[in-house]
């Protein structure tokens, strides 16, 4: 590599590394793409833009699958995130890569799948959706789960930083009486084995009636993260306001209780704002939460998409929201946010600036002379961005002599 692409991969590093506290609503990546993989735009933008980023189930079966017999293709999902992960990080080694792995759902896409027995899968599956479904009270299905987890990471040489661990909610009753308890029991037993891995899991996830909570609260004891997947899916998906404001109330408490724990919201559909509007709602801290939207987990589908209120900084909430019919509003320390529920629209405003009062009457008196001072130092978010540049930038010079 001659000097001056050297010298220009080591600013292209540096200055991805200081992107993204200038972002003030952290974003989240997950996708994939297939039948290739991630354009060298898309690998720049999501190490720029996403500290954490999950590589989806399928991605780049072009680039990293094999042709199989007992279907068109193998997946291979373990090692197209590990070499995803590997040009990430080449860009920006501070981002955490996430393997895409299912609670519930066989969907043969992996490589330790081959080891799969059909005694570990239910028949008839209680889902109607063509995958196979996982046997909780099958012990050899539970310890190959944990152990294929484990290996992911242990074998990936610090590529994969966690695991996320989708369809939480589907590990009920349906499945087994003890299977919640169970899914607790192999999520520790991850983190025991790797106690620096990343765990998050798609929960908080109600029924049409909004009767009960799926895969929500209880998971959280075992894991650093919940994802809240379609959080602007309520009304009319839920019945009733009624319901749709109880399930915002009962994951807003509940981030509130386990506030060590990052959540993460996700707004779906069309309407950016809208999704972006309900997750401001049970958001505990949105500075330092996260947030995607898409529609639909193919990298094309509205994740890189970029929105003027991902830079808003929003200070802490005020309170928790509160309820006029159908129209819910939160303020924040800068911002007041509205939805509502019935028509689907959000809205962020600023807070009003208050009007300056008077100065009171009073006799001039004669100014004191100031000493000279020294010029203003530059502001603390400046020199925040300018040093974390610069100490990226030596950190990535001495990476590359060790290399």
């Amino acid at each position: 590599m001659g000097l001056g692409a050297l010298l220009y991969r080591l600013l292209v590093v540096a200055c991805l590394q200081a992107t993204w506290r200038a972002s003030a609503v952290l974003r989240y990546g997950h996708a994939y793409q297939e039948p290739g993989d991630y354009s060298q735009a898309q690998f720049e933008e999501i190490a720029r833009s996403f500290p954490i980023h999950t590589v989806e189930k399928r991605h780049a079966v072009g680039v990293y699958g094999t042709p199989g017999a007992a279907a068109p293709f193998l997946y291979n999902t373990w090692k197209s995130t590990v070499e995803t992960s590997k040009q990430l990080k080449a860009l920006n080694s501070s981002i955490k890569v996430l393997l895409y792995w299912n609670a519930a759902l066989h969907y043969d896409m992996y490589e330790c799948e081959d080891a799969v027995q059909s005694e570990w899968l239910m028949d008839p599956s209680p889902y109607t959706i063509g995958q196979g479904t996982y046997n909780y009270d099958n012990v050899a299905f539970r310890d190959w789960w944990v152990q294929c987890a484990i290996d992911s990471i242990t074998d990936s040489n610090g590529f994969i930083d966690g695991i996320f661990i989708d369809a939480m909610p589907k590990v009920d009753s349906r499945l087994s009486a003890a299977a919640p308890g169970l899914l607790e029991d192999m999520m520790d037993a991850i983190k025991t084995a790797h106690p620096e891995t990343l765990i998050v899991y798609n929960g908080f996830f109600s029924n049409a009636a909004g009767t009960r909570l799926l895969g929500g609260e209880n998971y959280l004891q075992h894991a650093d993260a919940v994802f809240v997947e379609s959080v602007s899916r309520l009304y009319p998906r839920m019945n009733t306001i009624d319901a749709s404001v109880t399930y915002l109330q009962s994951v807003a408490t509940a981030a509130e209780t386990y506030s060590d724990k990052l959540v993460i919201g996700h707004g779906e559909g069309s309407d950016y704002l809208y999704g972006l509007s309900c997750f401001l709602m049970i958001s505990p801290d949105p500075d330092n939460n996260y947030f995607l939207h898409n529609e639909g987990y193919d990298i094309d589908l509205g994740m890189m998409d970029n929105h003027a209120e991902y830079a808003f900084s929003f200070g802490l909430p005020l309170g928790a929201f509160t309820r006029n019919g159908a129209v819910l509003t939160r303020e924040f320390e800068h911002y007041i946010v509205t939805v509502n529920l019935e028509v689907q629209s959000g809205s962020i405003d600023p807070q009003p600036t208050p009007a300056p009062s008077a100065a009171p009457t009073a006799a001039p008196t004669p100014a004191p002379t100031p000493a000279p001072s020294a010029a203003p130092s530059a502001s603390t978010t400046t020199y925040y961005s300018a040093s974390y540049a610069f100490t990226a930038l030596i950190g990535t010079v001495l990476l590359l002599v060790h290399v």
